[in-house]
């Protein structure tokens, strides 16, 4: 029963191969990820920051970072944490079995950069002006992208080859194609 449960959840797209993760996995992603998320977002953050002390600001630091976003400024970012999406699934010469979801996780990075890139572009322009609207749904794509981006590093994470697993396996591939080539002779 249990492994018929374990067998329905790895068949849901993007998330279904989670369950084979380590503790681990999931601890190096959340720290690598919050890490990069601290730093490519300090502009915003810490442009508020000052702004805040700015001896005629009223508002306050929650305003004035909302107000910083609310022009779009997040759909960059949301293309931004999607890029690595494409090199992890793709770049498997030192992984262990097969990326899990890989196409699911493909597919849906190319589904937010594309509204991303559409939304800001036509917010740019002056064609989409409703910032709440725009702010709203920018933090809900940006969630989104970083859910798809942590999915995939806790997938690259648990899937890393070490230099030890990557010898022992050349060793095998050796040691079976030189049995095949002495059983044809």
């Amino acid at each position: 029963m249990v492994k018929k449960i374990i067998k329905a959840f790895e068949k849901i797209p993007i998330i279904g191969g989670l369950i084979n993760c380590s503790y681990e996995d999931f601890s190096s992603a959340a720290k690598e990820i919050t890490s990069t998320l601290i730093i490519a977002t300090s502009p915003i953050w810490l442009g508020a920051f000052f702004i805040l002390c700015r001896n005629e600001e009223t508002r306050g630091y929650f305003t004035i970072l909302i107000d910083s976003l609310s022009h779009g400024e997040l759909m960059i970012y949301c293309m931004a944490l999607l890029a690595p999406v494409f090199y992890i699934t793709s770049n498997d010469k030192y992984l262990r079995g097969v990326f899990p979801n890989k196409l699911s996780s493909i597919i849906s990075a190319v589904v937010i950069l594309l509204i991303s890139s559409a939304v800001y572009a036509l917010q740019r322009t002056g064609y989409m002006y409703n910032q709440r609207r725009i702010f709203t749904f920018s933090v809900s794509l940006f969630l989104i992208s970083l859910l798809i981006l942590f999915v995939n590093k806790v997938y690259n994470n648990s899937k890393i080859t070490t230099y030890i697993d990557l010898y022992q396996r050349e060793e095998k591939d050796f040691s079976l194609e030189f049995n095949k080539h002495r059983k044809e002779k």
